[in-house]
């Protein structure tokens, strides 16, 4: 079966400050679930930045991917 994606699944949108930990340990990661068992494998695959339009704001947008077994 395919893992199930569903919104609770995924960190909320958090804004920090500048000295705040931005890492995906400090803002929170993505987690996955099945109908048959717990063994989901979820990682982290990096993310994209997109600067904003004043000085030293930006956006990161984060992705993972779920394998179940």
């Amino acid at each position: 079966s395919f893992p199930t994606r569903r919104s609770s699944d995924l960190p909320a949108d958090v804004t920090i400050e500048c000295d705040a930990d931005s890492s995906p340990a400090g803002t929170g990661s993505a987690t996955a679930t099945d109908n048959c068992d717990d063994a989901v494998d979820v990682v982290y695959d990096g993310e994209v930045r997109t600067d904003g339009i004043c000085t030293d704001t930006y956006t990161l947008t984060r992705t993972w991917s779920a394998t179940d077994d």
